[in-house]
Parts: C-alpha cells; sequence; structure tokens
C-alpha cells in the first residue's frame, strides 16, 4: 500500500481544496493510505475528521509563517514517513517540496492550482513569484499543471522540464447535484422569485476574480439592446463568495447604481445550489488554473458567460456551452449576459451542450484515474537524480 501525504498551505475556499477531497475520497482504500497536512481549520480538514481521514494542522497559514516555521512542516513529514507527498497550489509548492526534501520524503508531486505567472505585476511579484514557483519545480518528481495554457507557460519559461510535466484537467461528479429541496428552501429564503432572470457568480471576492469587471459588465447588460426583450427590471445578479475587496466592491456597485439589481451574499455553504437556482453562471476572472465553477454549471445544465482566459476555455465552447468575451472587454461580457437572460431557449440549449460535454469530457472518475496513474508512476520507480 502507498502511503501519500496531501498537504495545502491553507485549508480556505477555493478549487485547490475541493481537488483534494477528490483524492481523499476517490483513490482507491485498498491502495492508497492517504494523510492531509493543512494550514488553518476549514472545512475540508472538518470532513476528514468526520471521516476519520488522519489531518495535521501546520503553522503553514500565512506564508511569512511557513517559512519561518518550515522545521515544523518537516517534522511532520517525517513522523507521517509517506512514500509520497502531493503539493496543492503555489505557496504549498515551496514550502512543502523544501520541507520534504529536508524529511527525506523519497517522492513529491506538485500540483500548479494557482500558477504565479499570472499575477507577476510587479519586480518585487516576478521574482517573489520566480521562486515560488522553482523551488518545487527543480524538487518535484512531477509538475501537473489543469490546463493548456498552464503547461506551455511552464514550459515556455523553462520553470520545469518536458518530461516532468503532465495535464491533469479538473472533473466533477455529474450526479452530486444539489437536491431541488435544497434549491427550492434557497429561492424562497432569498426571495429569488420565479418569472424573473437571475445570473450568478460564485468564487472569491478579490483581484484574481476580477469582481469590478463584473459589476461593470453587469452595467452594461442592463443597457443592452437585449435587455428590452425581458425587461432589465426583472434581471437580478447574485455574487456568492467573500474576500478581501468585498467592501470595496459593494461600494463600486453602489457608485455604479446597481443596488436594486445585485446583491452580495458572502460565503455559502453549497454554491452549486446558487449556480441550479439561476439561469446563467458568469465568470470574470483574470485567470484560473482550471474553473471547477464552470464544470459545476455544466453539471447543472446553465450556460457560462466568460472571458476568453486560461483555465476557462479549456471546458467552455463559445457559442456551443456558453458566451466568451474578450478579455476585460466588459461591454461584450455584458451584451453576452444580457443575450442568455433575454433568451431561455438560448440557455437551455448551451446547458444542455454543456451537460453532454462534462459527462464526455470532465467527469470526477477520469481525473482520479489520473491521478492514480502519476503517483504510482512517481512512487513505483526509483528517485530521480537531482
Amino acid at each position: 500500500m502507498l502511503r501519500i501525504c496531501h498537504f495545502i498551505h491553507s485549508d480556505g475556499a477555493g478549487g485547490g481544496p475541493k481537488v483534494v477531497r477528490q483524492l481523499l475520497e476517490g483513490l482507491p482504500a485498498e491502495e492508497f493510505q492517504q494523510s492531509f497536512v493543512h494550514g488553518g481549520d476549514g472545512e475540508l480538514a472538518k470532513w476528514c475528521r468526520e471521516n476519520k481521514v488522519e489531518e495535521i494542522e501546520a503553522p503553514t497559514r500565512s506564508v511569512l509563517s511557513g517559512v519561518s516555521r518550515i522545521w515544523s512542516l518537516q517534522k511532520i513529514f517525517r513522523n507521517l514517513n509517506p512514500d509520497a507527498v502531493i503539493l496543492h497550489g503555489q505557496w504549498a509548492g515551496p514550502l512543502g517540496a523544501w520541507a520534504a526534501r529536508r524529511a527525506k520524503i523519497p517522492h513529491a508531486i506538485y500540483v500548479a492550482h494557482c500558477p504565479a505567472f499570472y499575477h507577476s505585476t510587479t519586480l518585487f511579484r516576478a521574482i517573489r513569484n520566480y521562486i515560488a514557483e522553482k523551488i518545487p519545480c527543480a524538487l518535484c518528481d512531477r509538475v501537473v499543471t489543469l490546463s493548456d495554457g498552464s503547461y506551455y507557460n511552464y514550459l515556455y519559461r523553462g520553470w520545469a522540464p518536458e518530461n516532468r510535466l503532465v495535464e491533469i484537467r479538473n472533473g466533477i461528479d455529474p450526479s452530486a447535484l444539489p437536491s431541488a429541496e435544497s434549491v427550492g428552501d434557497l429561492r424562497k429564503r432569498f426571495s429569488i422569485q420565479p418569472g424573473a432572470r437571475h445570473a450568478v457568480f460564485v468564487g472569491r471576492v478579490d483581484d484574481q476574480k476580477r469582481v469590478d469587471w463584473l459589476l461593470e459588465a453587469w452595467q452594461a447588460a442592463l443597457r443592452s439592446r437585449f435587455a428590452s426583450k425581458s425587461g432589465p427590471q426583472r434581471w437580478h445578479l447574485w455574487v456568492v463568495g467573500d474576500g478581501n475587496e468585498r467592501g470595496k466592491m459593494v461600494g463600486l456597485a453602489r457608485r455604479l447604481a446597481l443596488d436594486d439589481s445585485v446583491t452580495f451574499v458572502g460565503n455559502q455553504a453549497d454554491g452549486m445550489a446558487w449556480i441550479a437556482a439561476s439561469d446563467l453562471l458568469v465568470l470574470s476572472s483574470l485567470y484560473e488554473g482550471h474553473a471547477l465553477v464552470p464544470l459545476e454549471a455544466m453539471a447543472c445544465g446553465k450556460p457560462v458567460a466568460a472571458f476568453f482566459t486560461d483555465g476557462v476555455t479549456d471546458s467552455v465552447i463559445d457559442g456551443e456551452t456558453g458566451l466568451l468575451a474578450p478579455l476585460s472587454d466588459t461591454q461584450v461580457l455584458g451584451d453576452h449576459i444580457a443575450r442568455l437572460l433575454s433568451s431561455p431557449e438560448e440557455c437551455k440549449r448551451m446547458g444542455a451542450a454543456g451537460h453532454q460535454r462534462l459527462l464526455a469530457g470532465f467527469p470526477v472518475s477520469q481525473t482520479v484515474a489520473r491521478y492514480a496513474a502519476l503517483i504510482r508512476e512517481v512512487a513505483g520507480k526509483p528517485e530521480y537524480a537531482r
């Protein structure tokens, strides 16, 4: 039996913890003995305790504390003594790779859920991100990217050689849909009116997700020529999620005179139920690793309006399963939102096409099988010369 340790530097909201849970649930128990090391006591840690999965909190919730206490992480790895550690996300990469090397763990895999190069907007960030990526790329047996764009960026930048790069796209369970009762309760609790048209954003309210672009696009949608077909007064945008820019975005919505048509509801236990209760998912991200939220929309049979960007174009096909706008062009995104909200028939057609695409290309069973094969390959071979 292979002993596997998953490490994520902060167990908060986001795609990384969701993928870790998929692996904890999906990798066959008769072949893999799994544990979970995390910085911060979040929902995944609670799930582990409820399901008797070994979990250990490490002092890595913030990057600075993780660097200063890396010896603690090294001690945890040494005590667990896994055959391989799987490092999930940007800061788990350098912290975990260095600690695993010092603890003499034989194998390590780095999963690049949130590649750093998209945010190298200043010299300081560029240097910081280069170091953060080069450490796990140099010390790990494999680097897993989630999209074509990420794969080619790692290769082009020389951060990892081709023989250590693997692309494994995210997936979800198409049968794990919110119940009709939970969707009905949500509609009743938040007064989601039948006959009105609803768009929803699900994600962190931070600079990666560009909620400012979302609000500008929503304003453009309300002013669009498509709006007259059903009346923009019957349209509503729900922002599901929280983050360090929430107060700023609430203020922006007020300045754009969107108070009556936009509601910030904060973090919710089941974001997928919000998608099922709405007519359209809107994603305004600057970039994604490979976003899970569009896959959840496809599972619910809902179309997606988003920007052409890495991690979105891998799953959403423009004109078939949703509508994509040039990055940062909020007017075009607004037109797309309005076009879909004004045409229930088009929403239904694209939603159905998205569901079929999910079944064919993104079932979680396929994702888990690829991770299982990778772990067997890495842990079953002699350690790379480093």
